[in-house]
């Protein structure tokens, strides 16, 4: 049975005159029933500072969940071998230009599905 995740960042301001804020990488296991799967969100990751270079903060996220490899759990008596696929990324607007490191949606060329904007 392979697992699969949805992922998604974004940044909030630590205080509010600072320039400093924090962006968790939070995730959830889409196999988990929807009650227990709202309730049980994971941490991949957390920047805390300016705003994060996404191609180093996403990049060690992305090599971490494709090193996990074939994972093995036990289940009473038998053993389940389990592979982990991320399969969405929910993200506000400045978040995805972010994550997609591209100019954001009101910048030149800031579209990410055509170059006509």
């Amino acid at each position: 049975m392979d697992l699969t995740i949805t992922f998604n960042t974004d940044g909030s301001p630590v205080f509010k005159s600072s320039t400093s804020s924090i962006w968790p990488i939070q995730f959830l296991i889409n196999e988990v029933p929807p009650d227990y799967r709202m309730k049980n969100c994971l941490v991949g990751g957390l920047w805390f500072g300016r705003h994060p270079g996404m191609p180093l903060f996403m990049g060690k996220f992305v090599e971490e969940v494709n090193n996990f490899g074939r994972l093995v759990w036990r289940m009473a008596s038998s053993a389940i071998k389990s592979t982990v696929h991320a399969i969405f990324c929910c993200v506000d607007a400045p978040a995805r230009a972010a994550v997609m490191n591209m100019v954001q949606f009101n910048g030149m060329f800031g579209c990410p599905w055509c170059y006509a904007c």
